[in-house]
């Protein structure tokens, strides 16, 4: 269920701009409203860079007035918003739906905005506005299937999931990256600008979980990479810290991720060789592992980042790291509710006597589902879990739509039943389960609706 490195890498685009189909009517203007946005660009992103998220929207807005505003550059921007201000995109595509309501692209865009913040009847509404002018096209199908399955209405959601799988159009990957786009995270730059402004002022745990989000950009549920620009404007925060192990630590997974995200063609055919040189020369530079004092960074998430490139560039094998590390770090676990700490243990006693202790422990000081998951895959694996089995009974209850806890029930149950499988499908839409869920270490395979599309078929029988 964990990893130490996210190494898939992904394009950096601060404005990403969504059609699907685009109607020839429209090319004109669209492509002249693209080329204003990239001109204001030049301004709001330097202040999008530099932490000054809502001037650096506020401009972007401002470039097209509202009393002008037409319904294509709402469109656009609310594309452009997306990912960076949910409750300005969500603005924008609804304006631009009242502008443009035989626009079909529109339609979806505002369909995606209702329903990513739960107003699942708007959103359905939207989404059969889109497919009667593209009844073909299979992912929006799937979309408004989690909407009807959210309202209730159980047998609509699966006569429209057979929809999809009966479409000609459109692909099983694009359903994904949709869902995704629904559902993931979508407060990084909100975040990211929050934490800036305290390491401004020299807030050491901010300036840590500044980089360490920099450094691990989530691009959608499979692919995360260092975030290039933000991560190159952020370094020099460091400065402001006061000297010690905890700024030395930063400024090593600081480089790590730089090194991570800048690699030439040269590094990539070489990339073992130079992995393991430079990463040994950063440990070795800021004092951390192979010093005398075998020294480790002071907080979980720069300890994860740093101990994974070791392993990675094959400085240390995981049994190293147990026995020489292991006992230091249970003893600051002991006392501490760091998830990545936590995650660090789960990861270094993997496939040990100790690991169903670890995951417990990791659960109860974080409260994170991941050790939830990771503890009833080992009492499950030691022949200790059953449906009924409070330690199950307890994670449904914390977790109720975690694809990963559903999918062990489902696992436990022969034949689930129509609420099980509701909860299942709606827990799938949340977050896919991991290809290799009981498979034990590859997580770095891409999660699909493999596992939902089961569900669906398994529910669909009930409805006969």
């Amino acid at each position: 269920m964990k990893k130490f490195a996210l190494v898939v890498a992904a394009t950096f685009l601060w404005m990403a701009i969504t059609a699907f189909g685009v109607e020839k009517s429209h090319d004109e203007e669209i492509c002249a409203v693209t080329t204003a946005l990239k001109e204001v660009q030049k301004t709001s992103g330097k202040l999008l860079l530099s932490g000054r998220l809502d001037e650096s929207i506020s401009i972007m807005v401002a470039r097209f007035p509202k009393e002008t505003r037409t319904g294509i550059e709402a469109f656009m921007l609310g594309n452009a918003l997306f990912e960076i201000d949910q409750k300005i995109s969500y603005a924008m595509h609804k304006e631009a739906f009242e502008k443009l309501p035989s626009y079909p692209n529109a339609a979806l865009e505002w369909a995606m905005e209702q329903h990513r913040v739960g107003e699942h009847t708007g959103a359905l509404a939207a989404y059969d506005t889109y497919t009667k002018t593209n009844p073909n096209f299979a992912p929006v199908h799937g979309l408004a299937a989690d909407c009807l399955i959210r309202l209730g209405k159980i047998p609509e959601a699966c006569a429209r999931w057979k929809k999809s799988e009966e479409a000609t159009r459109g692909t099983i990957a694009t359903l994904e990256s949709l869902v995704c786009d629904i559902y993931k995270n979508s407060s990084f730059h909100r975040q990211r600008a929050e934490l800036r402004s305290k390491a401004e002022m020299g807030d050491a745990e901010a300036a840590a979980k500044l980089v360490l989000l920099d450094g691990t950009y989530e691009h959608d549920w499979w692919n995360a990479a260092p975030h290039m620009p933000y991560l190159e404007s952020d370094i020099p925060l460091l400065e402001k810290l006061p000297e010690g192990t905890a700024r030395k630590a930063l400024e090593c997974a600081s480089k790590l991720f730089l090194q991570r995200g800048s690699k030439t063609e040269e590094q990539e055919a070489e990339k073992d060789k130079v992995s393991k040189e430079r990463v040994e020369t950063l440990l070795k530079k800021y004092g951390f592992f192979f010093d005398s004092q075998q020294t480790l960074p002071p907080d979980g998430g720069t300890l994860s980042l740093m101990l994974g490139a070791a392993m990675d560039a094959n400085l240390l094998k995981i049994e190293d790291a147990r026995k020489l590390f292991g006992p230091a770090l249970l003893k600051r676990a002991a006392t501490s509710h760091d998830a990545e700490l936590h995650n660090v243990l789960a990861n270094i006693f993997a496939k040990t006597p100790e690991m169903e202790s670890v995951e417990k422990k990791g659960w109860e000081a974080t409260g994170d589902a991941r050790f939830a998951a990771g503890y009833l895959i080992e009492l499950m694996s030691n022949g200790k879990l059953k449906k009924e089995s409070p330690e199950l009974l307890a994670a449904l209850k914390q977790f109720p739509e975690n694809s990963v806890i559903t999918r062990i029930v489902m696992g436990l149950t022969p034949e689930p039943d129509q609420e099980l499988l509701v909860r299942a499908i709606k827990s799938e839409f949340r977050k896919f389960s991991p290809s290799a869920l009981y498979a034990g270490t590859d997580v770095n395979l891409r999660p699909r609706a493999t596992a939902l599309r089961r569900y669906f078929a398994l529910l669909t029988k009930l409805q006969k």
